[in-house]
């Protein structure tokens, strides 16, 4: 069929279009399609699908994977990153894996199996505390810096400790917190017959 400008087609119920050797269809400029209800596509073979720029995919609700074998995230130059609203996994091209969150945490098997035992041999974890009331700091920024120029930034926890770091070698690791600004003050005097009474008045900020 040759089609020398526009073609519409209406069909008021059901449409069944059945190949059975190859389709082909080529679009020269834009493509959009519309499904008001669900859509399933079952490939039995082989799928590949070239992009040529950028890649956008908006999900409202819910998105499960399930694959067989092997999955792989490569990429050539940019940055991954995988989180949510309590922490993320950040990879950069440099090599630089970064892991934001209140804590860490290693757990067994979900199925119960044992784990393979510990990856690393050396951990630490800072508790920050206030050095006037000794309590902890809470919800406090702080970045860990390794030997290796690795760096690790969160906040702290209900506890005011930071997250474990863990390393197969022993190594001088760096904390780094903001400085917490001085409290504004200001001078006041009272005079009391011929001699001065100093008030320091310190004012703090909320």
């Amino acid at each position: 069929t040759q089609t020398g400008n526009d073609q519409k087609t209406e069909v008021a119920h059901n449409r069944t279009a059945i190949i059975k050797n190859d389709d082909d269809e080529a679009v020269q400029g834009f493509q959009t399609l519309e499904v008001g209800q669900n859509q399933t596509v079952t490939v039995k073979g082989q799928q590949a699908v070239s992009i040529g720029k950028s890649h956008q995919l908006n999900i409202s609700d819910n998105q499960q994977i399930t694959v067989g074998k092997h999955i792989t995230v490569h990429s050539e130059s940019g940055q991954i990153t995988i989180g949510n609203a309590g922490g993320q996994i950040v990879i950069d091209p440099m090599g630089n894996i970064r892991i934001e969150g209140v804590s860490i945490t290693m757990t067994d098997h979900i199925a119960g199996k044992k784990s393979a035992g510990a990856l690393f041999d050396y951990s630490a974890r800072y508790t920050l505390l206030s050095e006037r009331s000794g309590k902890p700091l809470v919800n406090t920024p702080y970045t860990i810096t390794t030997a290796g120029g690795q760096t690790l930034s969160g906040k702290t926890d209900a506890l005011g400790r930071t997250v474990t770091v863990q390393s197969e070698a022993e190594e001088n690791l760096q904390l780094s917190s903001p400085e917490v600004p001085p409290k504004p003050k200001q001078t006041l005097y009272r005079a009391s017959g011929n001699t001065q009474i100093e008030y320091v008045m310190e004012f703090t900020e909320k």
